[in-house]
């Protein structure tokens, strides 16, 4: 399906690979997780996130910034919560009207160039060949 698709098309041999990101922010409520996947732009409580993930029998995986980047966190923050609402991007073609995931994030935190822009590509980078889900999708 659709993860094993992005797996395919960015993941690197030896590395570990991953299918989706997301940014956790802290609210006065408790954690809130904000990204975009098939139902649009949204945030989500954490334990929300969680239990959707046990249910699909996800790895949650937690990674910090180091110091240097920690300054981006409250910016990329504010910007994220503006681009909420927005509809999923199917298409992985990049626009203002769109989210997927990673596009998403580094949105999010690119005024400050955390993130490289890597847009997706379909290719499989051992074989060079387009996975056939993105054949049959297009």
């Amino acid at each position: 399906g659709l993860s094993a698709a992005i797996d395919d098309a960015t993941g690197k041999q030896g590395a570990p690979s991953f299918d989706h990101v997301a940014l956790v922010a802290s609210t006065p409520k408790g954690w809130e997780v904000l990204h975009a996947d098939e139902k649009g732009s949204r945030r989500q409580s954490l334990v929300e996130f969680r239990q959707e993930a046990r249910a699909k029998q996800r790895q949650i995986v937690v990674y910090r910034l180091h110091a240097p980047q920690q300054a981006a966190i409250k910016d990329a923050v504010a910007t994220a919560r503006t681009m909420l609402g927005k509809p999923y991007n199917t298409s992985y073609v990049l626009n203002e009207d769109s989210y997927y995931c990673s596009d998403f994030i580094e949105r999010a935190f690119r005024a400050h160039h955390v993130f490289a822009l890597q847009p997706m590509n379909f290719r499989n980078p051992q074989t060079v060949e387009i996975a056939q889900h993105w054949v049959d999708l297009y």
